[in-house]
């Protein structure tokens, strides 16, 4: 073990050198960046489909970093760990479509979509010079084969869930999301977003005040015969007076 501290230096600056223990160390070092972001969350039912991304407002003059993004009229994605390699990724994956309605004359699928974001993740660890994107996607639409979602890693790993958190607070959030995702099937997209604000309720009400909720989150959604859309303030704080309501009940 000391002998590999010793020189794990002389391992950690290429992505297509082994250390003598086997590991990639900056592969390694990617997953780091997107464990430490901002956490995300991406739930589906049978027919819909939610983002949710949460972000500190720490100071007052600094604006804030949006982590959800429109590909398509039918697909998203919101991505966690270094913001510009996520929108790098956006940008990618948004021309693969653009490519592919050219093409067929219409948006691609989300599976091909994952696919090709998948791709580009896993070839960024094959070649010496570049570095891995530090950035974890979730990816959501809704076409032929219904609505999906999917969680792609950074080593270029992807998995189709009904649902999963990503990020800096996912190992404690976990527990709430899974106690509750097989009754998620049956939800009404009201219920997804209500569901959303209510596993991370304590983040969004620490000034508990329903104004303060519209600054540090943002909530993607879409599914059948629903565009991909992002929620604007008015309809952020509706649902957090519903959920407020709901708890009040409780």
């Amino acid at each position: 073990v000391c002998y590999c501290f010793m020189f794990q230096s002389q391992y950690s600056n290429d992505v297509s050198v082994f250390a003598i223990d086997g590991r990639i160390l900056q592969l390694e070092y990617a997953q780091n960046a997107s464990k430490y972001g901002q956490t995300v969350l991406g739930m589906r039912s049978e027919k819909h489909s939610v983002l949710f991304s949460f972000y500190p407002q720490k100071k007052a003059f600094v604006s804030k970093m949006n982590k959800i993004f429109t590909i398509s009229k039918n697909s998203g994605m919101a991505v966690t760990g270094i913001i510009g390699d996520g929108k790098s990724v956006h940008r990618f994956i948004e021309n693969k479509n653009e490519q592919y309605k050219y093409a067929y004359k219409i948006n691609c699928p989300v599976s091909s979509l994952a696919l090709n974001c998948s791709s580009l993740f896993h070839r960024s660890t094959f070649h010496s010079g570049a570095r891995p994107y530090g950035t974890t996607v979730l990816m959501s639409g809704y076409d032929s084969n219904g609505i999906s979602l999917v969680e792609i890693s950074t080593d270029g790993t992807s998995i189709e869930t009904y649902g999963t958190i990503i990020g800096s607070d996912s190992q404690t959030m976990a527990g709430k999301l899974s106690d509750r995702l097989e009754e998620t099937q049956e939800y009404s997209l009201d219920e997804l977003i209500v569901l959303s604000i209510e596993i991370f309720h304590k983040k969004i009400l620490k000034k508990d005040s329903i104004k303060s909720g519209e600054k540090n989150f943002q909530i993607g959604l879409n599914g059948k015969a629903l565009e991909f859309s992002i929620l604007n303030p008015k309809c952020q704080i509706y649902y957090m007076t519903i959920f407020k309501r709901k708890k009040l009940k409780e």
